[in-house]
């Protein structure tokens, strides 16, 4: 699937547009235009420079960081980046077929089982991505005979440990 899959597709155009808009009103906050200034990089394909254009506008910017736009989360003052956020977390739970409203555990929980089902499918293989500090467990995948090998969190274990094709750790019964 390339880029042209996901032009035509609602949900990802929705997932798309809320992104587009966390982004736009993100960086408008960051550099906002009155005290700044945008000077024109002189290296081909990199952003221009933003500059204050006075003392106290070097001021302000210094206390427009992404770390202090997200502590606002939460507050009155962040409420525009609360909504964007749940905008987007709303447009992502669409494509997914699940509710907007999820904890977080549910949420892994749903993409560890969409993994394991869409792994199944490959090869014959069962291979399992796993969401480190999240679910810590491992199955064998070699193929000799019906191995069925399944342990949970064996991370102090050093024996028969394995690294899959992406460099996660997984657990095999030999």
């Amino acid at each position: 699937m390339g880029r042209w899959y996901y032009a035509g597709n609602p949900r990802a155009q929705a997932i798309a547009t809320a992104a587009r808009e966390l982004v736009e009103k993100r960086d408008l906050w960051l550099n906002p235009p009155d005290p700044i200034e945008r000077v024109l990089e002189v290296v081909q394909g990199f952003p221009d420079r933003v500059v204050p254009c006075n003392a106290k506008a070097a001021a302000i910017l210094k206390a427009h960081t992404l770390t202090n736009l997200y502590n606002k989360r939460g507050t009155p003052e962040g409420v525009w980046l609360d909504n964007l956020h749940r905008a987007l977390d709303e447009a992502v739970a669409a494509a997914y077929g699940r509710p907007a409203a999820l904890s977080d555990d549910a949420i892994l929980s749903r993409l560890l089982e969409l993994n394991r089902a869409r792994a199944a499918t490959r090869d014959g293989a069962s291979l399992l991505s796993v969401f480190h500090g999240v679910a810590s467990q491992f199955e064998c995948r070699h193929r000799h005979g019906g191995c069925s090998t399944r342990r949970n969190s064996w991370r102090g274990d050093q024996s028969n440990k394995e690294r899959d094709g992406n460099g996660q750790n997984i657990r095999c019964c030999k």
